[in-house]
């Protein structure tokens, strides 16, 4: 009877032991984070962005991180932690909530200029990595030559800093034109049009030179497509309108990186301040390379097209 007893016992333990030590881990976790991630509490679809992210950087972590939504305004979260837990902040406003912490801070999904940013912080920024960019560019769109960038000098001269040696590894000659309001935007893009040439000339449209205005990125995709230029873009929904291309976030991979950088903060390691994003995705306009005579290898894989079939 004892013998049997003491079977069924340690049948027991070997079933509910390594439930005791994941729930034990999960307390413990909760408990005395490691990493404490800061992000904002919206809405669809923007929730869904950044759990996307918050689930790349868990699985990287290999545990669940501490997280804290915030709402808009909600003064910056205070927690005690017996580490010295290193804080992700995701968005401007998680960003915003960091601000002023005494913990090691990483920062994913925003757009700014790294000078806007604080010098003990590390991150990726928002902005596609030119690097990237070019080079599928030059795959895909062999006839290219020049790609021409009309920017706004405080928010993306650093990018294009970056970009003129991307350019110049990939045989493209990037021409730039600053522009300090939307009167100066559209005289650029007149000048630019006068001169392109067809399945040469490649325009890199950055949201922050034109604020999104409406009427000049219309007209913009309609130039371009009078005068067979290609145009590329971090913004799908513009590749929906007519342009070629869009290198737009790959969350979950985002995350991914975020949780290596965390990684070596804990580590005490040093970090990039402000990186472009390298994890892309890719969308294209099938109507508009149909229009310009491009073809593509079976083996490319786009991960939007439009129109859809």
């Amino acid at each position: 009877m004892h013998h049997v007893t003491g079977l069924i016992l340690s049948a027991m333990l070997r079933v509910l032991t390594p439930v005791i030590l994941v729930a034990w881990t999960l307390c413990a976790t909760a408990a005395d984070p490691k990493v404490v991630i800061y992000y904002p509490d919206m809405r669809e679809p923007y929730r869904s962005i950044f759990l996307d992210i918050i689930e790349g950087i868990e699985a990287e972590l290999k545990v669940a991180a501490q997280r804290i939504p915030l709402k808009k305004g909600q003064a910056p979260p205070t927690f005690a932690s017996a580490n010295n837990p290193v804080i992700v902040a995701l968005g401007k406003r998680g960003l915003k909530a960091a601000h002023g912490s005494t913990h090691p801070v990483v920062f994913g999904a925003v757009n700014l200029n790294p000078s806007q940013i604080p010098d003990n912080f590390g991150g990726i920024l928002v902005e596609p990595d030119p690097a990237v960019m070019f080079e599928t560019l030059r795959r895909l769109a062999p006839e290219a030559r020049r790609i021409h960038v009309v920017f706004h000098t405080k928010r993306s001269g650093w990018l294009l800093q970056q970009a003129a040696q991307s350019a110049q590894q990939q045989n493209f000659v990037l021409k730039t034109y600053a522009a300090a309001d939307l009167r100066e935007v559209a005289n650029h893009y007149l000048d630019i049009f006068k001169a392109a040439k067809a399945n040469q000339d490649v325009i890199w449209l950055l949201e922050a030179a034109f604020s999104r205005d409406k009427t000049i990125v219309n007209n913009i995709l309609e130039q371009a497509w009078s005068h067979n230029a290609l145009v590329i873009t971090s913004n799908p929904g513009y590749v929906k309108r007519g342009a070629l291309f869009a290198f737009y976030p790959n969350n979950k991979a985002m995350g991914i990186q975020l949780g290596m950088i965390a990684q070596r903060r804990l580590a005490g390691e040093a970090v990039p301040k402000a990186a472009p994003l390298s994890d892309l995705l890719l969308a294209l306009n099938r109507r508009t390379a149909d229009h310009l005579g491009l073809k593509f290898p079976k083996s490319e894989k786009f991960d939007l097209i439009y129109p859809p079939r």
